[in-house]
């Protein structure tokens, strides 16, 4: 399964260690084996950080990052 992590600029009281666990729980309870992140601001960064430290408890756990392009009519 795949999860999408996508922040915006409201998450502020969210911490790493917060943040390990709930994506602990996902690759253990439902299976997740790859994580999406959208565009790079400070919640996909820590997301980042956590997720290639838990590559060393799951090698296979895989990342990507999305491109998100916003149309303007």
């Amino acid at each position: 399964m795949i999860c999408a992590l996508i922040g915006d600029q409201t998450i502020r009281n969210l911490n790493e260690e917060r943040l390990e666990l709930r994506l602990r729980t996902l690759i253990e309870q439902e299976h997740v084996s790859a994580f999406v992140l959208g565009y790079f601001g400070l919640f996909e960064r820590l997301a980042f950080r956590v997720i290639r430290r838990l590559q060393q408890d799951y090698p296979l756990l895989d990342y990507g990052r999305c491109k998100c392009l916003c149309c303007r009519a």
